[in-house]
C-alpha cells in the first residue's frame, strides 16, 4: 500500500510538504496527479475503470482516428502519428490507458480540490517517473513515444497491440506493466498543465497495487498527500485568488466564460 507522505489543512502547509517530498526525492522529476475522492478515486485509466469485456479500445481509438481527421481542432496532427492521436483522444473524454499527471504540485492540486467538500479526503499522489521506469523496465529514463530507438519497442503499448498475443518476439520490454512516459507537447491542455502520463499495459491493476508488489517498503517512491476534507472549499479558493483558474488549466472557450463570470460576480471568488 502506498505510504502518506503528509496531511495538510492549508495551501500554505500544501506547498510545503510538496516541496519537501521534492527535495527528499530530487534532483529528478518528480510527477503529481490530484484526486478528489481519496477513497473511490483509485490510480486506474479510464479504460480499466469499464468492465473487461465490455470496452474495445482499439476500436474505439480507430473510429476516432478515422472520424476525427474532418475536425478543425485537430489539423495539426499527422494522420500517421498514432501517439499524438492517442494523447489528444484521452484529453477529449475517449476511455484509454493514460493516466495523467503534472510537473505542476498546483496544477494536481486544482484537480484534487475542484468541487469543493464531498464525504472524503482530497489527495494529491506524488510519484518519481524514474524511479518507476527502473523498478518495472530496468531503465531509469522516462520513455519517450518517436523516440527511437525505443519506437519499435513503446509501440507494443498502442492499441492495435494489447489486442495482440503479447510481446514481440524481438522487443526488450513487458507491455504487461505500466511506463512512465514524456508526451509530444501536442494540444494546449498538455501545456498549460505541463502534462505526462503512465501508460497502462495489459494489467489491469491499479498503479499503486503493481508497483508495491516489487516495492512495499518505505523508500518506494509513490505516496501520497492528503488533504482534509473540509478545508478543500478554502483551498481551492486560495488557489483561484492567485490566478489559477478553470481557464488556465482547461484552455477552451467554456473554461473562459467560466473564469470571466467568477471575476465579474460578487461574492464568487476570483480566478
Amino acid at each position: 500500500m502506498a505510504r502518506r507522505l503528509a496531511r495538510v489543512s492549508s495551501l500554505v502547509t500544501y506547498v510545503e510538504a510538496a516541496l519537501e517530498v521534492s527535495k527528499r526525492w530530487g534532483p529528478k522529476q518528480v510527477w503529481f496527479r490530484g484526486h478528489s475522492k481519496a477513497l473511490t478515486h483509485r490510480l486506474l485509466p479510464s479504460a480499466y475503470r469499464l468492465k473487461e469485456g465490455e470496452y474495445h479500445e482499439a476500436r474505439a481509438f480507430n473510429e476516432f482516428w478515422a472520424r476525427g481527421r474532418a475536425l478543425r481542432q485537430f489539423d495539426q496532427l499527422d494522420s500517421n502519428a498514432d501517439w499524438d492521436w492517442y494523447f489528444a483522444a484521452r484529453h477529449h473524454g475517449l476511455p484509454n490507458r493514460l493516466l495523467d499527471w503534472s510537473l505542476s504540485p498546483i496544477v494536481a492540486l486544482f484537480f484534487a480540490t475542484e468541487g469543493g467538500g464531498n464525504d472524503e479526503d482530497h489527495r494529491v499522489w506524488v510519484l518519481d517517473p524514474c524511479w518507476m521506469n527502473k523498478l518495472l523496465h530496468d531503465d531509469e529514463a522516462i520513455w519517450m513515444p518517436h523516440d527511437s530507438p525505443l519506437d519499435k519497442d513503446m509501440a507494443l503499448w498502442l492499441p492495435a497491440d494489447m489486442d495482440g498475443k503479447g510481446n514481440s518476439q524481438e522487443a526488450s520490454v513487458n507491455n504487461e506493466r505500466p511506463v512512465a512516459i514524456y508526451p509530444a507537447q501536442t494540444n494546449d491542455r498538455l501545456v498549460a498543465q505541463m502534462g505526462m502520463f503512465t501508460l497502462h499495459g495489459k494489467n489491469r491493476a491499479s498503479l499503486d497495487e503493481q508497483l508495491a508488489v516489487l516495492d512495499s517498503s518505505e523508500t518506494a517512491r509513490l505516496g501520497y498527500i492528503e488533504i482534509e476534507n473540509g478545508c478543500a472549499p478554502f483551498v481551492h479558493r486560495d488557489l483561484r485568488a492567485l490566478g489559477v483558474s478553470p481557464f488556465s488549466i482547461y484552455v477552451d472557450g467554456k473554461s473562459l466564460a467560466e473564469t470571466i463570470t467568477a471575476r465579474h460576480t460578487s461574492n464568487v471568488q476570483c480566478g
